[in-house]
């Protein structure tokens, strides 16, 4: 029997996690709108962060792992009446499988399929679109979803967990004020926050590594973890020591974002850090190449571990984690060639 407990709307188990305060408020405020998107790099919190705030306001969930697979629309409208049956008044078990004789009308069928199911839900219920960014832009799932949230009531949101932020097909929702934007700025985690991690997870280096560690965590939740797990400090001067090379988390960096792009680009990254921060003149010259600066803005904009400073020339630079991952990729490299 297919029911709520498939992976593709299970919502993940809470395990340590240090509650955000200051975000659930942020949240709250940003609730009064129907849609809130949730954009930031990997292994920024997203997930952990709505999870989170799920069990602290104890709202009413529909839980939605978004994939490849969703270029096919069929399948949100038929997982989402799946999770319904368990939370509804029971009328979910009414709404429509979507088939080809809807393929002439999706956004009316869209429009009566999520009224009636929002109907079926008690107050308060918050639906959940997670990696968001693995429908990769797919049109047609973007349209289902700019509907589901452009017909909420009142008393319903939609949140989106994505590492990208809205395509343009959000436009009409983020320009009548019904899509409201929290992003890396929001998730980066404060020292106060950082700090009530290494204490919730009972960590054992003393002031001065953890300082460190923080330092050039730099907010990002995933490598303050991996640092705190994986290093020890050297007794004779506190000094931070890593008892498990780099490879787990330069791993994740290899695995969810330079391995992902052609090997010109990768080339190109790999330059561009060995520069600490660098305008886009300094990029294209240390590159010798006009590729290095929309490689930057693209990466930027998908919250790929690149941060814009707006100065007097806008000023890039990549998450200090991340560029010593690049820096060693580079070594690497060029010890083959």
């Amino acid at each position: 029997k297919l029911d709520e407990s498939l992976a593709k709307i299970a919502r993940p188990r809470n395990r340590r996690i240090y509650p955000r305060a200051s975000l659930f408020a942020k949240l709250d405020h940003a609730a009064a709108a129907p849609g809130i998107w949730i954009c930031g790099p990997p292994g920024s919190g997203k997930t952990t962060l709505i999870s989170s705030y799920l069990q602290a306001r104890n709202r009413t969930c529909l839980w939605y792992q978004v994939d490849g697979h969703d270029s096919d629309i069929a399948n949100i409208y038929w997982y989402l009446r799946i999770a319904a049956k368990k939370v509804s008044h029971g009328s979910a078990t009414d709404l429509d499988n979507y088939t080809s004789a809807y393929h002439g009308s999706p956004d009316i069928f869209a429009t009566r399929y999520f009224e009636s199911l929002y109907a079926s839900l008690p107050p308060n219920f918050l639906i959940v679109l997670d990696d968001y960014h693995l429908a990769e832009g797919d049109a047609a799932f973007d349209a289902v979803i700019e509907k589901a949230i452009a017909v909420l009531p009142r008393h319903g949101n939609v949140a989106v967990l994505s590492r990208e932020q809205p395509s343009p097909a959000f436009c009409r929702l983020r320009g009548n004020e019904m899509l409201q934007l929290i992003g890396w700025d929001d998730l980066r985690l404060t020292p106060e926050e950082m700090r009530g991690i290494s204490s919730l997870r009972q960590s054992k280096h003393p002031e001065s590594c953890l300082k460190h560690i923080e330092a050039i965590s730099d907010g990002w939740a995933a490598g303050l973890i991996f640092k705190l797990q994986h290093n020890h400090s050297d007794s004779s001067d506190d000094i931070p020591v890593n008892t498990n090379g780099h490879e787990g988390l330069f791993g994740y960096f290899a695995n969810e974002v330079l391995d992902k792009q052609e090997p010109e680009s990768q080339t190109i990254v790999m330059q561009l850090a060995l520069l600490p921060a660098m305008t886009q003149d300094m990029a294209r010259r240390l590159t010798d190449s006009d590729r290095a600066i929309s490689i930057l803005k693209w990466m930027h904009r998908n919250n790929n571990f690149v941060e814009l400073h707006e100065l007097e020339l806008p000023m890039y630079r990549f998450h200090p984690l991340f560029r010593d991952f690049l820096l060693d990729r580079l070594r690497r490299h060029l010890a083959t060639t």
